[in-house]
Protein backbone atom coordinates (compact mmCIF):
# COMPACT_ATOMS: atom_id res chain seq x y z
CA UNK A 1 0.00 0.00 0.00
CA UNK A 2 1.13 3.48 0.89
CA UNK A 3 3.63 5.20 3.01
CA UNK A 4 1.99 7.70 5.59
CA UNK A 5 1.45 10.97 4.07
CA UNK A 6 -0.21 12.78 6.98
CA UNK A 7 2.04 13.11 10.36
CA UNK A 8 -0.52 12.02 13.28
CA UNK A 9 2.58 12.04 15.53
CA UNK A 10 0.95 14.47 17.73
CA UNK A 11 -1.66 12.30 18.80
CA UNK A 12 0.68 9.97 20.08
CA UNK A 13 -0.75 7.01 18.80
CA UNK A 14 1.63 4.25 17.05
CA UNK A 15 -1.30 1.72 16.10
CA UNK A 16 -3.29 4.47 15.03
CA UNK A 17 -0.58 6.04 12.79
CA UNK A 18 0.51 2.41 11.42
CA UNK A 19 -3.26 1.88 10.52
CA UNK A 20 -3.71 5.09 8.52
CA UNK A 21 -0.25 4.46 6.51
CA UNK A 22 -2.12 1.01 5.09
CA UNK A 23 -4.69 2.88 3.76
CA UNK A 24 -4.10 5.15 -0.02
CA UNK A 25 -3.16 8.39 -0.35
CA UNK A 26 -6.41 10.26 -1.20
CA UNK A 27 -7.63 8.11 1.58
CA UNK A 28 -5.61 9.49 4.22
CA UNK A 29 -6.23 12.92 2.92
CA UNK A 30 -10.08 12.03 2.74
CA UNK A 31 -10.20 10.27 7.03
CA UNK A 32 -7.72 13.13 8.33
CA UNK A 33 -9.75 15.76 7.13
CA UNK A 34 -12.73 14.86 7.85
CA UNK A 35 -11.92 14.51 11.76
CA UNK A 36 -9.95 18.00 11.75
CA UNK A 37 -13.41 19.51 10.47
CA UNK A 38 -15.27 17.69 12.88
CA UNK A 39 -12.98 19.10 15.45
CA UNK A 40 -13.18 22.70 14.17
CA UNK A 41 -16.82 22.54 14.68
CA UNK A 42 -16.58 21.45 18.52
CA UNK A 43 -13.85 24.17 18.97
CA UNK A 44 -16.50 27.02 17.12
CA UNK A 45 -18.70 25.47 19.99
CA UNK A 46 -15.88 25.54 23.04
CA UNK A 47 -15.74 29.18 21.30
CA UNK A 48 -19.38 30.03 21.91
CA UNK A 49 -19.72 28.91 25.43
CA UNK A 50 -16.72 30.97 26.30
CA UNK A 51 -18.63 34.11 24.79
CA UNK A 52 -20.93 33.99 27.44
CA UNK A 53 -19.15 36.18 29.73
CA UNK A 54 -17.98 38.82 26.76
CA UNK A 55 -17.92 42.28 27.66
CA UNK A 56 -18.77 44.29 24.48
CA UNK A 57 -22.59 44.11 23.84
CA UNK A 58 -23.83 42.23 25.90
CA UNK A 59 -27.13 43.14 25.99
CA UNK A 60 -27.80 41.91 21.82
CA UNK A 61 -25.73 39.28 21.78
CA UNK A 62 -24.70 39.65 18.82
CA UNK A 63 -21.50 38.18 18.96
CA UNK A 64 -22.84 35.53 20.13
CA UNK A 65 -25.14 35.15 17.37
CA UNK A 66 -22.66 35.88 14.78
CA UNK A 67 -20.15 33.14 15.93
CA UNK A 68 -22.55 30.00 16.57
CA UNK A 69 -23.08 30.92 12.37
CA UNK A 70 -19.51 30.73 11.71
CA UNK A 71 -18.35 27.78 10.05
CA UNK A 72 -14.46 26.29 9.59
CA UNK A 73 -12.56 27.31 6.88
CA UNK A 74 -9.78 26.33 4.68
CA UNK A 75 -6.57 28.18 5.04
CA UNK A 76 -4.00 28.46 2.68
CA UNK A 77 -4.97 25.34 0.33
CA UNK A 78 -1.30 23.18 0.09
CA UNK A 79 -0.44 19.84 -0.72
CA UNK A 80 2.14 19.36 2.41
CA UNK A 81 -0.48 21.06 5.20
CA UNK A 82 -4.17 20.92 6.11
CA UNK A 83 -4.87 24.50 7.95
CA UNK A 84 -7.91 25.06 9.74
CA UNK A 85 -9.60 27.86 10.96
CA UNK A 86 -12.46 29.50 12.65
CA UNK A 87 -13.53 32.81 11.21
CA UNK A 88 -14.42 35.75 13.36
CA UNK A 89 -17.75 37.46 12.29
CA UNK A 90 -17.35 39.95 10.35
CA UNK A 91 -18.44 43.53 11.21
CA UNK A 92 -21.69 43.64 9.50
CA UNK A 93 -22.76 40.41 11.48
CA UNK A 94 -22.01 42.38 14.56
CA UNK A 95 -23.81 45.27 13.72
CA UNK A 96 -20.83 47.95 13.53
CA UNK A 97 -20.60 50.47 10.57
CA UNK A 98 -18.38 49.98 7.97
CA UNK A 99 -16.57 53.07 8.10
CA UNK A 100 -15.42 52.27 12.06
CA UNK A 101 -11.89 51.37 11.41
CA UNK A 102 -10.93 51.24 14.87
CA UNK A 103 -13.00 48.20 15.88
CA UNK A 104 -12.03 45.15 15.06
CA UNK A 105 -12.34 41.27 16.64
CA UNK A 106 -9.07 40.50 17.19
CA UNK A 107 -9.45 43.64 19.73
CA UNK A 108 -11.15 41.57 21.84
CA UNK A 109 -9.01 38.70 21.74
CA UNK A 110 -5.47 40.39 22.17
CA UNK A 111 -6.84 43.88 23.83
CA UNK A 112 -5.72 46.90 23.24
CA UNK A 113 -3.81 49.45 24.67
CA UNK A 114 -4.85 52.75 23.14
CA UNK A 115 -7.70 55.12 23.48
CA UNK A 116 -10.15 56.49 20.39
CA UNK A 117 -13.15 57.84 19.68
CA UNK A 118 -14.26 56.99 23.23
CA UNK A 119 -13.39 53.71 23.48
CA UNK A 120 -10.75 53.30 26.13
CA UNK A 121 -7.71 50.55 26.50
CA UNK A 122 -9.73 47.13 26.30
CA UNK A 123 -8.78 43.97 28.47
CA UNK A 124 -7.83 40.98 26.00
CA UNK A 125 -10.99 38.49 26.67
CA UNK A 126 -9.54 35.44 24.33
CA UNK A 127 -12.29 33.88 23.81
CA UNK A 128 -11.10 31.27 21.28
CA UNK A 129 -7.46 30.85 22.71
CA UNK A 130 -9.46 30.21 25.84
CA UNK A 131 -11.35 27.98 24.08
CA UNK A 132 -8.42 26.18 21.91
CA UNK A 133 -6.02 25.89 25.33
CA UNK A 134 -8.82 24.45 27.49
CA UNK A 135 -9.95 21.72 25.64
CA UNK A 136 -6.27 20.73 23.46
CA UNK A 137 -6.31 16.95 25.34
CA UNK A 138 -9.59 16.34 25.05
CA UNK A 139 -9.21 17.27 21.18
CA UNK A 140 -6.61 15.03 20.80
CA UNK A 141 -8.29 12.23 21.92
CA UNK A 142 -11.63 12.88 20.03
CA UNK A 143 -9.46 13.35 16.55
CA UNK A 144 -7.76 10.22 17.02
CA UNK A 145 -11.42 8.48 17.99
CA UNK A 146 -12.29 10.17 14.28
CA UNK A 147 -9.54 8.80 12.46
CA UNK A 148 -10.15 5.33 14.10
CA UNK A 149 -13.89 5.43 13.02
CA UNK A 150 -12.97 6.84 9.35
CA UNK A 151 -10.57 3.89 8.96
CA UNK A 152 -13.05 1.06 9.58
CA UNK A 153 -15.22 3.22 7.41
CA UNK A 154 -13.19 3.14 4.45
CA UNK A 155 -11.98 -0.56 5.19
CA UNK A 156 -15.89 -1.23 5.74
CA UNK A 157 -16.29 0.68 2.17
CA UNK A 158 -13.36 -1.29 0.33
CA UNK A 159 -14.42 -4.34 1.62
CA UNK A 160 -17.65 -4.21 0.36
CA UNK A 161 -16.61 -3.81 -3.31
CA UNK A 162 -14.70 -6.68 -3.63
CA UNK A 163 -16.61 -9.88 -5.38
CA UNK A 164 -15.42 -12.78 -4.21
CA UNK A 165 -15.97 -15.45 -6.42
Amino acid sequence: MAGPVIDISILGDKALERSLSQLHDRIQRKVVRQALRKSMKRANGYVVQNLSGIPVSPDTGRWLMAQSAQKPVVDGRSRTRIRLGIPYPTKEQLGIPAKDKFFWPNAIEYGTTKTRQGRGPLPAFAPVRRAINENTAKEHRLIGNEIGKGIEREARRAFAKVKIK
